[in-house]
């Protein structure tokens, strides 16, 4: 028993699969300890914006040669001084 506050989760099956392969590759002893970790390393990174997440989310929809077209469209913008963001 711990004194720790308990606290319960409802998740999709595909996304309770994924923490229990990261549990599992890690060799964490419990569920508990996998989920832990994943908040504490995902709230020590920086928050994406909804623009970024939207993005990423029509990334992960794309296949091999979509992403690689993707990746060379936007370099070609990153290089180009047209489309560079002021410092």
């Amino acid at each position: 028993m711990t004194n720790k506050p308990i606290v319960s989760v409802v998740m999709d099956p595909g996304l309770l699969k994924q923490v229990s392969e990261y549990q599992h590759g890690n060799m964490i002893s419990s569920q508990s300890k996998a989920l832990t970790e994943l908040i504490t390393l995902g709230l020590g990174k920086e928050l994406i914006t909804r623009s970024e997440r939207d993005w990423l989310k029509l990334f992960g929809e794309l296949n091999e040669s979509g992403r690689e077209l993707l990746v060379d469209l936007a370099d070609t913008f990153a290089r180009s001084k047209k489309y560079k963001r002021e410092p």
